[in-house]
This record gives structure tokens, sequence and C-alpha cells, in this order.
């Protein structure tokens, strides 16, 4: 989760957007968002990234 969490500060604006626009296409994305607390936008696209990342491990 860490090195996700880093490799997202490092992306592009161009890059993070559309890493942001196909992490929305999951079907879980809506409970990743709301075991955010305090929904910040940028916050919000970060955490949901990092849970992505994570995503395979939990199917």
């Amino acid at each position: 989760m860490k090195v996700a969490a880093l490799a997202y500060e490092q992306l592009t604006p161009a890059a993070r957007a559309e890493a942001n626009r196909l992490v929305r296409l999951n079907l879980g994305y809506p409970q990743w968002v709301a075991a955010i607390p305090d929904h910040q936008p940028k916050d919000v696209d970060r955490n949901t990234f990092v849970r992505a990342a994570v995503w395979a491990d939990d199917i």
C-alpha cells in the first residue's frame, strides 16, 4: 500500500487523471469511498488508487 501511495504522488497530472478515471470504474469504488473519513477530493483519489492497488488480494 505504501508503494502505491508513493507511486500515485509521482504520476504526471495526465496519468493521475487517467488512473482516477479507471479506478472509478471498479464496482467496489463506492465502498472504498465510503470507508475514507473526511471525504476530501484529493484524499479520495489517492486512497481509492491505493485500495485498487491491493484489490486483487481481495478476490
